[in-house]
């Protein structure tokens, strides 16, 4: 059962139920005796008073769903939950049930005290019910609000017949898609559902009656397409960077290109949103600029670099922006250290690497995992080796060489899978051992998960569909 950090806050302002998401014996487990009425049981025990603990109140029910084509409830049923019956077989979109699949579920309940039902079908809700908001206080001076921060963009709008502000829609915008709203429809309905006060915060227009009100879904459509993307991309970076606090102990950076989703559909009238950011190794965005078709990503993330104090940094970058010209500008220009992946693209220094002999005594090593994490079991490890200056044609500054060799395992299939890889890094072996180098390079990828896979979910702020 997943733990109470996993399931995350409550919704609309109180919860009164838990949804138990996942529940799965693995293979290894089929044969011990009443092993799922035995995990189900303390877990439901303890499962409202750790909900309180959390969140500031009691749970009375619990929930979930079974797939009756793959299982058949039987560790509920022993457990005494409650059948209800089956779906419809709507999936969740756009804050409603509302796209049909194939595979209905099964509903099991199971009350978390005796008069649950009672409670439950009263019609006013208890006071204990409600969550306590917890206050966030920062150190110095308070960080500027979200609002504020739209509010200082340029508005491309005319003036005339212009009721809402620019900061209101992409305020109001931003909020619907943190409740997993998406596209202006679904976002002008979500408006449509607060209420006057919380219309009022975000600084709605007012009629001649004196209510709050709501922009329409064609609003959000023209000021989505018309805001300058540039401007829009540096309002995450602004709003988040007085709220992280980094540490100082690996000053390791990661930039990287990126697809914005629904970027093929702005291409026609000329808007780009692919972007090229560079991240903190925390996930902080420090810069992001929109790609031209000058240069492409490269160009992109080269003036990326002059956008950012580099000094004393290391940034790590894939094998697309591995060259020459780069590396020069990252060490003289900037006065950093850089670390590139290494691919077939920069064939003779490609070449070089393979033919090493990474199992001489001179090779340092270090090894990570095994770690297991979405549906797999993974082993990292690295070897590392001194390079002689000028030993790269092509990288004078290159101190460093090394191999990571990434093995797996799918859990669910036992199917196992050997990447190797190659790099360098003009950081020599006093300032960064074979273990700082693996975090380093497995850091690379926190632009896709801390940045990317963020921006997909929430760039859908700039996508009108």
């Amino acid at each position: 059962m997943r733990t109470l950090a996993e399931l995350g806050e409550p919704k609309d302002g109180g919860c009164t139920f838990g949804n138990n998401t996942r529940f799965p014996i693995p293979p290894e487990a089929l044969g011990m005796r009443n092993l799922a009425s035995r995990t189900l049981g303390p877990s439901l025990r303890r499962l409202s008073a750790d909900w309180r603990a959390a969140h500031g109140h009691a749970l009375e029910l619990a929930e979930t769903f079974v797939d009756p084509l793959r299982y058949w409830g039987g560790c509920h049923d022993a457990s005494n939950w409650t059948r209800l019956g089956s779906t419809r077989g709507f999936a969740w979109h756009n804050g409603a049930y509302t796209d049909p699949h194939s595979t209905p579920k099964v509903m099991f309940v199971r009350p978390l005290r005796r008069d649950a039902a009672a409670r439950l079908a009263d019609p006013v809700d208890r006071a204990e019910w409600s969550c306590r908001a917890t206050p966030v206080r920062y150190a110095g001076t308070e960080p500027a609000s979200l609002r504020d921060l739209f509010a200082a963009m340029p508005d491309c709008r005319r003036g005339q017949g212009r009721k809402h502000s620019l900061a209101t829609v992409l305020s109001i915008r931003a909020l619907a898609r943190l409740a997993g709203q998406l596209g202006p429809v679904a976002t002008e309905r979500f408006a449509r559902g607060l209420d006057q006060r919380e219309l009022r915060i975000p600084g709605a227009w007012r009629d001649a009656d004196g209510r709050w009100t709501a922009p329409s879904d064609s609003t959000f459509c023209r000021v989505l397409a018309d805001t300058d993307p540039d401007a829009l991309a540096d309002v995450p970076r602004q709003w988040a960077a007085p709220r992280f606090a980094e540490s100082s102990d690996l000053p390791a950076l990661a930039a990287d290109g990126k697809r914005i989703r629904g970027a093929n559909r702005h291409a026609a009238d000329g808007a780009r949103f692919e972007t090229a950011t560079l991240v903190t190794r925390g996930g902080r965005p420090l810069a992001s600029r929109c790609r031209r078709d000058e240069g492409g990503e490269t160009a992109a993330v080269r003036a990326l670099l002059d956008d950012v104090d580099m000094r004393g940094c290391v940034p790590a970058l894939d094998a697309l922006h591995a060259c020459a010209d780069t590396g020069r500008a990252i060490v003289d220009i900037h006065g950093a250290d850089y670390m590139f992946d290494v691919k077939a693209n920069c064939l003779d220094t490609f070449a070089l690497l393979e033919t090493v002999d990474w199992d001489a005594p001179a090779v340092r090593r270090h090894t990570d995992g095994p770690a297991k994490g979405h549906g797999r079991v993974e082993t990292r490890s690295i070897a590392a080796r001194d390079l002689l200056p000028g030993a790269l044609a092509s990288f004078a500054h290159a101190r460093q060489a090394f191999r990571v060799i990434r093995e797996r395992t799918v859990v669910k299939t036992g199917a196992t899978s050997t990447e190797t890889a190659y790099g360098i890094t003009s950081v020599d072996a006093g300032r960064a051992g074979p273990d700082r180098l693996l975090a380093w390079n497995r850091g690379h990828w926190q632009v896709e998960n801390g940045n990317h896979h963020r921006r997909d979910a929430l760039d859908a702020i700039l996508d009108p569909d």
